[in-house]
This record gives structure tokens, C-alpha cells and sequence, in this order.
């Protein structure tokens, strides 16, 4: 993160404005599968990994263009739709449900009484 905040003043027309920009990408990026990773199970690698470079290659340009914009309206949807890439994947790719092996029931023998 430093290396990217003090290699971000040689890049002209770009300043801390910017950097504060792609930082909330990737965070709106994580968030989604970080908060899944403590409370579901069901959470796999896979989904986490696709939930987040697909979110992170769908939602910073979007992210972008719409604080260029200025619109608030556009930069709310842009980061919803960061959340909404990512959380799809992750619900999508989740581990396989197990189905325990059945335990068979034997029969009750029935007893006549006499």
C-alpha cells in the first residue's frame, strides 16, 4: 500500500483523490467474502477467489467513471454492483453440500405374543 501511495505522485493527473477511490474498490471488492469466510460454511475458495478479480475487473472502472462523473447517484450504483458481482460468486461457487451415508435401519422383528 505505500509502495502504490508513494508511486502514485509520478503519475500525472492523479493525486490521493484517486488512490482513496481504487482503495474503496478493492475494499467493496473483499468485504462481501470476508464477512462470509466468519459465518457461512458453505464459502469455498473458488467463489472467493472469482467473486473478487471478476468484482475488481466489472466494478473499478465502473467504480471510476462514476466519481468522474460526480453523480452520486452512479457512484452508488457502481459500488453495489461491486457487492452484488461479488457476493453472486461467492453463492454460486460454494462447496459442495455432503450427504451423509444413510444408516440402514434393520428390521424390527415382530414378536407374537401367545
Amino acid at each position: 500500500g505505500l509502495a502504490v501511495a508513494l508511486s502514485i505522485q509520478f503519475i500525472p493527473g492523479l493525486g490521493l483523490k484517486q488512490l482513496w477511490w481504487v482503495f474503496n474498490a478493492i475494499a467493496a471488492c473483499v468485504v462481501v467474502p470476508t464477512v462470509l469466510s466468519l459465518y457461512w460454511d458453505g464459502l469455498s475458495e473458488r467463489g472467493v477467489f472469482w467473486g473478487v478479480v471478476v468484482s475488481f475487473f466489472i466494478g473499478l472502472p465502473l467504480f471510476i467513471l462514476a466519481n468522474l462523473s460526480e453523480q452520486p447517484s452512479y457512484i452508488v450504483a457502481a459500488s453495489l454492483s461491486i457487492v452484488v458481482v461479488s457476493t453472486a460468486f461467492c453463492l454460486a461457487l460454494r462447496k459442495p453440500v455432503s450427504v451423509p451415508a444413510s444408516i440402514p435401519v434393520e428390521a424390527e422383528s415382530s414378536t407374537q405374543s401367545d
